[in-house]
């Protein structure tokens, strides 16, 4: 609908929609929020300090389970988790994945059986971008250790699992800004795929880690170069986004096909006892190469 800008002496009007009135119940006294996104104004009737709560209940003890439902209540832009809970290792679990995974989060409360998860501490959204090249950066130096622990033979799973969790932190925080501040609203469905396949790179890197760790394998200089093709190939993809650069995409097309299907699978065949291994590098690359479709999406103008 259209509606007209009436000049006033040092400001402009616009009138609001009647029905639009009625449906949120307001009178004409109240106030309303007004956030400029993209160049629109959005309008809305709920106060900055109004918290959206939701209630979980935790009926599993498998640290993938309470991870994934903590993390998604709080991407869809949730403030307050009210979680039922049943054993002392569930509490401990969601504590864990408070305290590592949810950015801005705190447990204001433990009562029997119920845990108040709330935020404390907002993250500016204007620091998205920022965040988001963090993650970037973090994959990064995560292959750069990883390929030093391969060339050891030696695994810093500390370290390892440090970067692996900081990495989805930021992931979260980005998801989180878009649901809730409607970040890169236009966008918003590329940056989400992109994210979701950068965090399985990384992902990836932690599982080869923990691979390597539990494994007897020497990693061989085959193997070896192929894990440094896997990093160079990474670099190649964040140049991309740094650089808002399409022409790029096409050249990590063509060097994808190169390290899987010509010296990814060779390798499987001639050092199959490295596979394990194998197949988390060639994840790597693949996940990478997936990125490059959404990332498109996301630099198209």
């Amino acid at each position: 609908m259209k509606r007209k800008i009436i000049k006033q002496k040092d400001s402009y009007t616009v009138t609001l929609p009647k029905k639009w009135i009625k449906d949120k119940g307001l009178e004409g006294k109240e106030e309303i929020e007004v956030d400029e996104v993209e160049g629109k104004l959005i309008l809305s009737t709920e106060a900055k300090g109004d918290k959206n709560s939701v209630n979980l209940d935790i009926s599993h003890e498998l640290m993938t389970t309470i991870r994934t439902m903590l993390a998604n209540a709080y991407r869809a832009g949730y403030d307050v988790l009210r979680i039922k809970f049943k054993t002392q290792k569930q509490l401990n679990l969601i504590n864990e994945t408070v305290s590592n995974m949810l950015l801005g989060f705190e447990i204001l409360e433990t009562k029997e059986n119920l845990c108040i998860v709330e935020s404390v501490a907002e993250p500016n959204t204007d620091d998205f971008n920022s965040i988001f090249i963090k993650i970037l950066q973090i994959v990064s130096i995560h292959l750069d250790n990883t390929i030093e622990y391969t060339k050891k033979g030696e695994v810093d799973l500390k370290k390892n699992k440090e970067l692996a969790q900081k990495a989805i932190e930021y992931d979260n925080f980005c998801r989180r800004a878009i649901s809730k501040k409607r970040i890169a609203e236009s966008k918003a469905i590329f940056y989400w795929a992109f994210f979701s396949t950068i965090i399985h790179v990384d992902r990836k890197i932690y599982q080869f880690n923990k691979d390597l760790e539990k494994t007897d394998i020497k990693a061989s200089k085959e193997l070896t170069s192929l894990l440094e093709n896997a990093k160079e190939f990474f670099n190649l993809l964040k140049e991309t986004y740094l650089k808002r650069d399409l022409k790029l995409i096409g050249e990590i097309h063509v060097k994808e096909h190169r390290l899987i299907y010509e010296k990814g699978y060779a390798l499987l065949k001639k050092r199959p006892q490295e596979s394990i291994l194998l197949y988390s590098i060639l994840d790597m690359i693949r996940n990478t190469h997936l990125s490059t479709s959404p990332l498109m999406g996301i630099l198209i103008r």
